[in-house]
């Protein structure tokens, strides 16, 4: 079994965590939001229909919903976050429908919601996003740090 088929299969026994945000990272001064992440738990709900050449309508109103949670409940100060690395996880489908849906939704994030999103950072394991989050997520490292003790 070739590297992109363990990543495959890896990829599709993983189910989204659910917590509340509000008790979890309501304290928090600035966050990430992973979007790869986002957009798995989107397509796991039951208005989501993928049989019939994707629904990205369906897809952009949980997404926003969801960023319309963040913002008006928690008043929330974060940034989403797509790391490279994760792009060729979502090749692993036989149409290339959610590979243009995380491209489109990236762009839509962006210039229609106007939010912060990184596409730059490769992977969770890179410098360049280990010194954001030294830099930008000091709260975000130390919540993370604290919830593991």
């Amino acid at each position: 079994m070739n590297d992109q088929a363990k990543v495959g299969q890896a990829f599709s026994r993983q189910r989204p965590l659910y917590l509340n945000l509000l008790d979890d990272l309501g304290s928090l001064d600035f966050f990430a939001v992973d979007g790869d992440s986002l957009i798995l738990d989107c397509l796991s709900s039951p208005i989501t229909d993928l049989h019939h050449g994707g629904q990205m309508l369906q897809l952009c109103y949980l997404v926003e919903n969801f960023v319309n949670s963040l913002q008006n409940c928690l008043n929330a100060r974060f940034c989403l976050v797509f790391f490279q690395e994760h792009k060729r996880l979502w090749y692993r489908q036989q149409n290339s429908f959610l590979l243009l849906a995380r491209a489109i939704l990236q762009q839509h994030l962006q210039k229609v919601l106007k939010l912060t999103v990184h596409t730059e950072f490769t992977s969770w394991t890179s410098l360049d996003w280990l010194q954001f989050v030294q830099q930008v997520l000091k709260d975000l490292l130390a919540y993370m740090v604290y919830s593991k003790l």
